[in-house]
């Protein structure tokens, strides 16, 4: 088991070859942008589509979902299902954290259990949100 000292460690040499990749693509650029008085001003236009398209487009899924998952709690407050859904849904992360420690001790796992949990809640929220919660609350209402 990695302790969390150890997993923020490893979380940081992650974000570290993602930050010598991002320094390592000027070099990339240059060799597809020829050299010129236009090179400073079109390089930093392809770097902004770029910058664009790998932060604003997940940063975009995340405010529409992060709407979503208030549309539906605010839902279950008006129904007065919240209450059911709380503990439901700490009960899935119990399961989730459970499975995550099962799948950390794997031989040669590429992730320790905090990685695999948050994953496991990334995957299971939606499904929650989707598929199990309308249920549930159509069945404590009655319909």
């Amino acid at each position: 088991m990695a302790s969390l000292p150890e997993w923020v460690h490893a979380r940081g040499q992650q974000l570290s070859a993602i930050g010598k990749w991002f320094n390592s693509t000027g070099t990339w650029i240059g060799g597809i942008i020829p050299q010129g008085w236009w090179n400073g001003p079109l390089t930093l236009l392809v770097m902004l589509v770029i910058f664009v398209i790998v932060c604003g487009i997940p940063l975009l899924v995340v405010i529409v979902y992060a709407a979503a998952s208030k549309a539906a709690v605010m839902y279950w407050w008006r129904e007065q299902t919240m209450g059911v859904h709380i503990i439901l849904w700490t009960l899935l992360m119990l399961i989730c954290l459970v499975v995550a420690d099962r799948l950390a001790t794997i031989p040669d796992s590429p992730m320790r259990w905090p990685t695999w949990w948050i994953l496991l809640a990334a995957i299971t929220h939606p499904v929650y949100l989707l598929a199990i919660a309308p249920r549930i609350s159509q069945f404590i209402k009655g319909d």
